[in-house]
């Protein structure tokens, strides 16, 4: 009977190591997957990595290759799983534009000032006088 509970408490504790929720290093918490519904914006920085804004979460997203489809394409959105619709950096998840599809391999979420540093998007500087 024993040995019964320690597999899953292995596996428990397995997988709280490896959340950074869990391990309390400092990283953001919150869902790691992104609900493409609540994308607010996002901001292409070179074909390869894109960073998003759903409001309460912010996003890096990594992607197979470099995209040179997005550099152009005013519109954007995502396939996911096909159950939620989330993303998460899985197999299949892709970012869909008009006319190409790229592959993503990573999504990751990052802190407020990661993301205002990597987009420029800064509010926090006010003017000297």
């Amino acid at each position: 009977m024993t040995r019964l509970l320690i597999v899953p408490a292995l596996l428990l504790a397995t997988a709280c190591a490896s959340d950074p929720a869990a391990r309390g290093d400092g990283a953001p918490r919150g869902p790691a997957c992104l609900d493409p519904n609540a994308v607010r914006t996002w901001h292409n920085l070179d074909g390869e990595v894109i960073y998003v804004d759903t409001g309460r979460h912010k996003y890096r997203i990594d992607l197979l290759e470099n995209c040179r489809e997005m550099g152009s394409s005013a519109r954007m959105g995502f396939r996911g799983d096909s159950i939620t619709g989330r993303v998460c950096g899985n197999y299949g998840d892709q970012v869909v534009l008009p006319n190409a599809t790229c592959r993503i391999s990573r999504v990751r979420l990052v802190d407020e000032e990661t993301y205002a540093r990597a987009t420029g998007t800064g509010t926090d500087e006010t003017p000297e006088d």
